[in-house]
């Protein structure tokens, strides 16, 4: 189990052991062998799909992703799910140029660019490391590592809510405690983040993020449930900092607004401890961060997430 740290709660969740990985390519391959026997394919038959073996492996290879996507969710809290037709603003129209997210945030919070600038050369492509189903939401962004703000967690956090409440209207219906006995990141939040900053060790780091759409309609703790093995929620200093760079991401009452499901919030008195998580919405007119229920669903509100890519 990994060593925790910042007052984290513990993750079950670990990497299939090579005898699992064993046992299913075992049960894939019976499962061709079998295809193979009952088709009874001739001899030309077998040449013709040899010469085209690359679309085979293709098509193999796309139809056991989505198998193996579906089969290994939980059904855990899938109860806590509803449809859900909302959407970003309009005028929301995807993430700047990566670039000029990069000069942003270095301005904003007087950062080196020049290592992510280098990184951003030879980024992987999204498809790689990105679920199929997850792919057409997911993009490139630009968010300073909260160490380079501030050492401390919770301070980092208030550092861009500041800078939030001084850059538009906007209300902190958490105000006075944003402090490490109430807010705190999960375990596999700060895991996945370390990995990807140790691969981009500057002050700015490149993520692979979606902004709330892929997970619409979900419960924190469905969303959570049904993230791939490669994807974690995001945390309070990610989403404030999409809001910085990207405010026309949060603009209308009737928008698809954004739980951050990669910290816990602490509300003494409501029975459930770190039962909550943050969120960012928009109401009368302004941007608010406050933090609901993780087992609440609304059909106006969705998970963001970012993936972790391949280490190269």
């Amino acid at each position: 189990m990994t060593t925790l740290t910042q007052g984290t709660t513990q993750e079950t969740s670990v990497n299939a052991t090579s005898g699992q990985i064993k046992q299913i390519t075992r049960v894939g391959s019976d499962a061709i062998e079998k295809v193979l026997a009952e088709l009874n394919l001739t001899k030309d038959g077998a040449q013709r799909v040899h010469s085209h073996g690359d679309e085979f492996a293709s098509g193999i290879s796309e139809a056991a992703r989505k198998l193996l996507l579906d089969l290994s969710v939980s059904d855990k809290f899938n109860d806590e799910e509803v449809e859900s037709s909302y959407e970003y603003p309009p005028d929301y129209q995807g993430p700047h140029n990566i670039e000029k997210q990069i000069q942003a945030v270095a301005g904003m919070f007087n950062l080196n660019p020049k290592p992510a600038l280098e990184y951003i050369k030879h980024l992987p492509s999204l498809d790689s490391f990105v679920p199929a189903q997850a792919l057409p939401f997911v993009s490139w962004f630009a968010v300073p590592w909260y160490e380079a703000v501030n050492p401390e967690y919770t301070k980092a956090v208030q550092v861009t809510l500041d800078k939030l409440s001084s850059s538009r209207r906007f209300e902190n219906y958490r105000k006075g405690r944003i402090v490490p006995e109430r807010l705190r990141q999960l375990e596999r939040t700060i895991r996945m983040m370390n990995q990807i900053h140790k691969h981009q060790p500057g002050d700015i780091i490149i993520l692979a993020l979606q902004l709330g759409r892929l997970h619409r309609g979900r419960s924190v703790r469905r969303a959570r449930e049904r993230f791939a093995g490669n994807e974690y929620g995001l945390n309070s200093f990610v989403g404030n900092v999409i809001a910085l760079t990207h405010p026309e991401r949060f603009e209308k009452n009737d928008e698809l607004d954004m739980d951050l499901p990669g910290d816990e919030f602490d509300d003494p008195g409501s029975g459930d401890s770190f039962g909550r998580a943050p969120f960012l919405d928009f109401d009368d007119g302004r941007l608010g961060f406050g933090a609901g229920f993780v087992s609440r669903c609304f059909d106006d509100y969705g998970s963001g997430s970012g993936f972790l890519p391949q280490p190269s």
